[in-house]
């Protein structure tokens, strides 16, 4: 990844050897061994972890579960070999969670070449595969069968672990721990960069007591650098020609040098204080409470938010409590019949632009799984963004510069191919986009037999009480031992003091029919406004976007404001333009946050938090060492604006890992991004 392209990361530079198995060119070294590939990854990392032994032995009467650490992914073998193991012993209701760096991805293409060499895994290459992600930087998530989640983190492994713990401050507590590390990679000899201090410390600092690692070298610097920081490292035999290699068990009161290799981002830089020593304040108000034991979860709203973090803390067996004050689901902003998947890409990799790209790659694969949606739910028709200019064509063209398959760079002429429809200008071609009808989404992610939907059930107020939250209901009281707000600006109301800086955003979308359309476009077609063709003919036009505007009644107007900004997008589709042409519409009203990201995790009391950040007014770079503020049992999920399609199933599976002490699923500079203690933060620095 190099600094003109934030988003794009260089591939292997794959040789293919006459057996068609691949070598990487840029370090001169195999993926796997060729004497056998799958008896080396069992003898090394699965026999070297003890996971037969381990897994076996995992209580049944309490799942939970196993997190397996890689720093290469390479072709995926050892996935595959490790997930078949989990399928044969994990008790029922045990999860689990494959970690895996990875700095020169390859493409799909070359991956289905490589695992290709395994029939025997067909079916599960097939699956994997298909969740596969682009070869973008940043983390990505996806969920495989049998309880099963892999998170890919392309970017070198110091880094790619780095930015998975919770906190940048080594004295700091972290919320997650990896079980079993897969240590693979290139030999040191080809890439001594890989194997450095800076690693071996995020290895200590991810690891717990009874952790285990495994690799196929020998190297001295290796098992010195891994005994500094807490392992019992020792050289057993190798595999094949291999004579030795290490494995070796972790124990925290044998840690001696965790944290000395701070990272540059990591220190304060405040008037004297050490910048290798002294904690940033957001390592502190934005670190994760602890995890929570599984019980009741009351999520309060049925919306796009409220359904998917419902679904995903389900699966994970706890039982949820979906509180829903409209007679259906999907009714507020959600309740569009159609709504657009899709992102707005920028040649800059800021934390709006980073968290955008991330969620809707997650997206793509999460609105294929058969396991939820069951009936379809939409139309993955494609999607046309028109370009505005030469200026942003020639930008997004120089970082998107390879042809992805999931992005396309089209002129006017193969766009209008595309759309069935007359286009002047070029546009972006999202290929695996399309549109969703959101309260469908809504209702399949509720079915689960642990959701207890309660609808009509209008929530007025909050209280913790006994280690317990109190919920005061239309419906009478209920208990829940954790609450996540998923219901909007109306989170609000029930906060009190908490500064929770959301606005309502009034948008009404119009409906032409098929008569008034001199084409009918056959995709989607985003422009300063949408256009979403209907399934029976006729197109879905909008939206409005007025703040500070409470009127839920159609307009007019609007329909007329609607119809000119397509006919000044797209000049040939329509045949006539008058408000009159409409046949109906909707009014909903979006959440949004004034940086447009949402605002997702843990709550804090916000009078206990400005107390212990008070320095903070004072000194914006002050560190701060009290104890965190956060509510117990209390997070939020509200303000994705007009992208709940997008953001909203990756948000759920940051919130289910952040309850259940999972892996988190986006760096920690993202996550810090979306806390919902961001303004309070920010307005204590100012002074308001």
């Amino acid at each position: 990844m190099s600094s003109e392209n934030p988003y794009q990361l260089p591939g292997p530079d794959l040789r293919w050897d006459e057996t068609g198995a691949p070598r990487s060119g840029t370090y001169g070294d195999i993926y796997f061994s060729r004497d056998d590939g799958l008896a080396e990854t069992d003898w090394v990392f699965l026999r070297g972890n003890r996971l037969a032994e381990r897994w076996r032995a995992l209580d049944r009467a309490r799942p939970g579960l196993f997190v397996i650490g890689e720093t290469g992914f390479g072709t995926g073998l050892n996935l595959l070999c490790a997930w078949h193991l989990w399928r044969e012993l994990a008790p029922p209701g045990w999860r689990l969670c494959f970690v895996s760096a990875e700095k020169f991805p390859l493409t799909r293409a070359e991956l289905e070449r490589a695992l290709a060499a395994w029939p025997q895994f067909a079916s599960s290459s097939r699956e994997l595969l298909d969740v596969y992600p682009a070869r973008l930087a940043g983390f990505h998530r996806a969920t495989l069968s049998h309880n099963t989640s892999v998170s890919w983190l392309f970017d070198s492994a110091d880094n790619a672990f780095d930015a998975l713990l919770d906190s940048a401050a080594p004295e700091l507590p972290n919320g997650f721990a990896v079980d079993a590390w897969f240590l693979d990679g290139f030999a040191p000899a080809k890439n001594p960069d890989m194997w450095s201090e800076k690693l071996f410390d995020r290895i200590g600092r991810l690891s717990r007591t009874g952790t285990t690692f495994a690799t196929f070298t020998a190297a001295g610097f290796v098992r010195r650098g891994l005994n500094a920081v807490g392992f019992d490292a020792r050289r057993t035999p190798g595999f094949g020609s291999k004579r030795e290699m290490l494995c070796g068990d972790f124990d925290e009161n044998g840690q001696k040098n965790i944290g000395t290799a701070m990272p540059d981002n990591a220190a304060a830089s405040r008037g004297d204080a050490d910048p290798n020593t002294t904690p940033r304040a957001v390592d502190y108000w934005a670190l994760p409470p602890p995890a929570l034991p599984r019980q009741t979860v009351a999520v309060i709203g049925g919306g796009l938010a409220g359904t998917s973090v419902a679904r995903a803390l389900a699966e994970r067996g706890w039982p949820v409590l979906l509180l829903e004050r409209a007679p259906e689901l999907g009714a507020g902003a959600s309740g569009n019949p159609q709504g657009v998947l899709y992102t707005k890409l920028s040649a800059r990799a800021g934390a709006l632009n980073r968290f955008a790209l991330t969620s809707y790659l997650h997206a793509l694969s999460y609105y294929r799984r058969r396991d939820v949606f069951t009936q379809p739910v939409g139309d993955f028709c494609g999607v046309l963004q028109l370009l505005d200019d030469t200026e942003s064509w020639q930008a997004l063209a120089a970082t998107f510069s390879e042809q992805q398959e999931w992005l396309r760079f089209v002129d006017a002429e193969r766009a209008s191919e595309l759309a069935g429809c007359t286009l002047t200008r070029p546009a972006l071609w999202f290929t695996r986009a399309g549109w969703l009808a959101p309260p469908r989404v809504c209702a399949l992610q509720a079915q689960h037999p642990l959701i207890d939907i309660r609808l009509g059930c209008d929530v007025q107020h909050l209280e913790h009480e006994a280690g317990q939250w109190l919920l005061q209901t239309s419906s009478g009281e209920l208990r829940a031992g954790c609450v996540v707000l998923a219901n909007a600006d109306a989170s609000a109301r029930l906060l009190g003091g908490a500064t929770l800086p959301l606005k309502a955003i009034r948008g009404q979308i119009s409906f032409l029919p098929r008569q008034v359309l001199r084409e009918q476009p056959r995709m989607v077609i985003c422009h300063d406004g949408y256009l979403t063709p209907q399934p029976h003919g006729g197109v879905a036009i909008g939206a409005t976007f007025d703040l500070a505007d409470a009127e839920t009644q159609l307009r007019a107007a609007d329909h007329q404001r609607n119809i000119a900004a397509l006919r000044l997008a797209l000049p040939n589709v329509l045949a006539s333009s008058g408000a009159a042409d409409a046949v109906g519409g909707r009014v909903g009203f979006r959440c949004a946050t004034p940086d447009y990201l949402p605002m997702v995790g843990a709550l804090s009391d916000h009078a206990l938090l400005r107390e212990r950040c008070a320095r903070l007014s004072h000194n914006a770079r002050a560190p701060i060492s009290a104890p965190h503020a956060a509510l117990p049992g209390l997070y939020l999920n509200v303000g994705h604006g007009s992208r709940g399609l997008t953001s909203t199933p990756l948000c759920a599976e940051l919130l289910a890992a952040l309850i259940c002490g999972e892996p988190r699923p986006l760096p920690r500079d993202l996550i810090h991004a979306l806390s919902p203690d961001r303004f309070a933060i920010r307005n204590l620095i100012r002074g308001r």
